[in-house]
């Protein structure tokens, strides 16, 4: 019994010397290391450089081989590779997160183009309602505006003036007779004004042609301001037209 136990303790420290974290240990392990990871000894450098670890990396273009010898560095390796799987399992739950976010903003802007769509739907039918109803008040030749009304009645109003030439003749004939009364000798076609007389008349004729300029002027100004407003009218009647097609 001494004997098999003495055995048995020699075979167990021959167990325990093999796993022991020394340069001779037999229990020896390659490990694959991305190239910007690997920071390998240098006194490891040429059996990392055999044959038989090149042989079974999996993409040697990418992966460098690293060596761990003994029980102690093989737990090191286990606790690194256990760190740096955390970290990568919370860079992953950080993007699923962050994933999440984009999709519930995706959402929320889908759900805020219908909206829009279904107002931008509504304004457009109402915009067709309101040029319907423009062109139907056009149609009829009423105005669409009180300053568009005011302004038709001054044009009404100059319109007649100028079609009463009367005003101005009268205005004429009452200064003729001013003249006739003032000066008795004046008599028809052989009555001679004197200067001041014919001046008076000059300034008169003058006043009477720059009023009658002023008023053509505002007419011109006043009928193109109206072949504007038609022209933006019928361009938006156009648009309607177009978007209503």
């Amino acid at each position: 019994l001494l004997g098999q136990t003495g055995k048995l303790t020699k075979f167990h420290d021959e167990i325990t010397c093999k796993y022991e974290d020394r340069a001779d240990s037999p229990f020896l392990h390659i490990f694959y290391d991305l190239d910007s990871q690997s920071k390998n000894p240098p006194d490891i450098e040429n059996f990392l450089r055999s044959r038989k670890a090149d042989e079974k990396n999996p993409d040697p273009s990418r992966l460098t081989p690293v060596l761990v010898r003994g029980d102690k560095q093989l737990e090191e390796r286990l606790k690194h590779q256990i760190e740096h799987a955390e970290q990568q399992k919370q860079k992953i739950e950080q993007m699923e997160q962050k994933l999440h976010d984009l999709q519930k903003k995706n959402e929320e802007a889908k759900t805020r183009q219908l909206r829009l769509k279904s107002q931008h739907l509504i304004l457009a039918h109402r915009v067709l309602v309101l040029l319907g109803q423009v062109e139907c008040i056009q149609a009829k030749g009423l105005p669409l505006q009180t300053t568009e009304e005011n302004f038709r009645y001054k044009l009404e109003q100059i319109q007649k003036e100028l079609n009463s030439p009367g005003v101005y003749k009268s205005a004429l004939n009452e200064i003729s007779a001013t003249l006739m009364q003032e000066t008795p000798d004046l008599s028809g076609a052989e009555a001679e004004w004197d200067p001041e007389t014919t001046e008076k008349m000059q300034e008169f004729l003058k006043q009477q042609h720059e009023g009658i300029t002023h008023l053509v002027n505002i007419i011109n100004e006043d009928m193109a301001d109206a072949e504007r407003l038609v022209k933006h009218l019928d361009a938006q009647l156009y648009q309607g037209r177009r978007f209503k097609q």
